[in-house]
C-alpha cells in the first residue's frame, strides 16, 4: 500500500511539473526586439508586446523569428520576420512605433506559385520550347539562384541573333526595380544579370 501511495504521489509530482517546464520553454523562446541604436525604445509610444500583436494579427498563425527597431527613412519602426507553418518564405512586418499604423505585409522567399500562381513561359514562336534543352523548371530555378528572393513576374523563350533563350523578369520585396535574367536554353548557361530602377 504505502509503495503504491508513494508512486501515485511521484507520478502527481511529475505530471504538475510539465506545465511550468513547458512555460519556462515558452518564456526562453520569447522573441526580444533589438535597439538599431540605444535609445530607440524611450522613443517609441507604442509598446514592443502591443506591436507584437500588431504584427501576429496581420500574419494569422505566423510565429517572431526576429523583431527589431530602427529608423527608417526618419520614421521609428518595428521590424518583424514571421514564418507560418506549412507555408515557404518569410512574411516581414513594419508597425510604426509612433501611432501603431502596419505596413502592407511583405513575402519574402517564397516561390512565385505562391504569390500569384505559376508564371508561364511564353514562346517568341510556336515551336521554340521543342528545340530547348534546358526545361522550362530548370531555367526558372537557375533564374531564381541568380537573384536571391526574387520572384518571377515575366518569362518569355525568345531566339536572340539565333541562340535560344529564355529571358525572365524578377522582383524582390522590399526592393525597387526589376532584375533581367537570360538563360541560354541549349546550355543553361545564365548571362549577367541586369538590374533596372525607375528613375
Amino acid at each position: 500500500m504505502n509503495v503504491k501511495a508513494l508512486g501515485v504521489a511521484v507520478l502527481a509530482l511529475t505530471v504538475g511539473s510539465v506545465p511550468s517546464t513547458a512555460s519556462a520553454q515558452q518564456r526562453q523562446r520569447r522573441v526580444t526586439i533589438k535597439e538599431e541604436t540605444p535609445g530607440l525604445m524611450a522613443r517609441a509610444k507604442v509598446s514592443g508586446d502591443s506591436a507584437m500583436a500588431l504584427a501576429r494579427k496581420a500574419v494569422p498563425n505566423g510565429k517572431i523569428t526576429a523583431a527589431e527597431l530602427e529608423e527608417e527613412d526618419g520614421a521609428l519602426i518595428y521590424s518583424f520576420d514571421l514564418t507560418v507553418a506549412g507555408q515557404p518564405g518569410i512574411f516581414e512586418v513594419n508597425v510604426d512605433a509612433l501611432t501603431g499604423k502596419v505596413a502592407p505585409v511583405e513575402r519574402e522567399g517564397a516561390a512565385e506559385s505562391e504569390a500569384a500562381g505559376p508564371v508561364k513561359i511564353v514562346e517568341e514562336h510556336p515551336g521554340l520550347a521543342a528545340r530547348a534543352k534546358i526545361p522550362g523548371d530548370s531555367a526558372k530555378a537557375l533564374a531564381r539562384g541568380a537573384v536571391p528572393n526574387g520572384r518571377i513576374t515575366t518569362a518569355e523563350l525568345e531566339e536572340q541573333a539565333g541562340t535560344l533563350i529564355y529571358s525572365f523578369e524578377l522582383t524582390v520585396a522590399g526592393q525597387p526595380g526589376v532584375w533581367h535574367v537570360e538563360v541560354e536554353a541549349l546550355t543553361g548557361v545564365v548571362r549577367p544579370v541586369k538590374h533596372e530602377t525607375e528613375r
